[in-house]
């Protein structure tokens, strides 16, 4: 059984200290209320710098070893829906309301009571509390899922790969724009879309690693897939090209099934076809013959463009 990590209960000394650490979770708060407004550019850089921001305040507030940390080290704003934002909302808000006490508890001059050993942290406390106490209407609020839970669920990162597979070809085009003064960037082969792939999903992703290893059908040349633990999928990326078609790609899953049925990371095998040619004919019909929930992995295609 892996060991928990050590806690360490932030100590405020002052009034003063807890007002400082109040403001800052405020401004965390008014960051996220601009992401409800319509029309923002760049919204999806603004979520990103939001988590980052609303992780390191809360780090610098109450310290790495201390139970809000811990807790909340890994908060995600997975999308910019009512629902996911009131999510980050109610957490700092949960934060906020915890800290007014101890800062009451100080000006009383009361040394702030510690939260006993294995108690949750604060703000989820509170929040669990308030929640069973409403009415059901408003109990929603106890099963708003926290980032390590969202983290886990599989359907939802699923979905958040489709999106940025779909979004490739765009990305790819972009790239290769005509600049003046210095060379364009071509995706070029099975190798530059692993790493343009790589890189846009570890905006929404953490903790990616590869896998390394020499399938039948690539000739003694490794070949390197995208793995993520925490969801237990791994990404496997095909460029067609010319000998490389739809029966290509089905022969090539079929090994890629395979060699990833007893892999411990491996819950889902998702392959991303890359086809900016169109040599895929019917991408539709080859993407419902080639997927399946029912196996050990699932397996799911994805052909963009179409």
């Amino acid at each position: 059984m892996a060991k928990s990590k050590p806690t360490r209960d932030k100590v405020f000394l002052s009034p003063q200290e807890v007002e400082e650490a109040i403001e800052k979770l405020r401004a965390r708060i008014a960051q996220v209320e601009e992401l409800k407004k319509d029309g923002l550019p760049y919204r999806d850089a603004l979520r990103v710098t939001a988590e980052f921001q609303i992780r390191e305040t809360i780090r610098e507030i109450y310290g790495e070893k201390s139970p809000e940390f811990q807790e909340h080290e890994h908060h995600r704003i997975y999308s910019l829906t009512k629902t996911e934002i009131a999510e980050t909302l109610v957490m700092l808000q949960g934060l906020i309301t915890d800290l007014e006490d101890k800062k009451l508890e100080l000006l009383a001059g009361k040394r702030p009571a510690a939260r006993p050993h294995g108690s949750p942290p604060a703000g989820v406390t509170r929040n669990a509390v308030v929640a069973r106490e409403r009415p059901t209407g408003q109990h929603q609020a106890s099963a708003l899922r926290s980032g390590a839970a969202a983290m886990a669920s599989p359907m939802d990162a699923l979905g958040r790969i489709r999106k940025i597979c779909m979004r490739f070809h765009e990305v790819a085009r972009h790239l290769r724009q005509r600049r003046e003064d210095r060379p364009t960037l071509e995706v070029e082969d099975e190798h530059d879309v692993r790493d343009v792939l790589s890189s846009l999903l570890s905006l929404e992703f953490e903790g990616i690693s590869t896998e390394e290893w020499t399938p039948r059908y690539a000739r003694s040349t490794k070949r390197t897939d995208l793995v993520l633990p925490r969801e237990r999928i791994v990404i496997v990326v095909i460029k067609t090209k010319p000998g490389l078609g739809a029966k290509e790609v089905a022969d090539q899953l079929t090994t890629d099934s395979q060699h990833y049925a007893a892999h411990r990371d491996c819950q889902t095998l998702f392959c991303f076809v890359y086809d900016p040619e169109g040599r895929i004919g019917d991408p539709q019909r080859l993407e419902a013959d080639l997927t399946s929930t029912s196996g050990d992995p699932a397996i799911e295609v994805l052909i963009a463009p179409k």
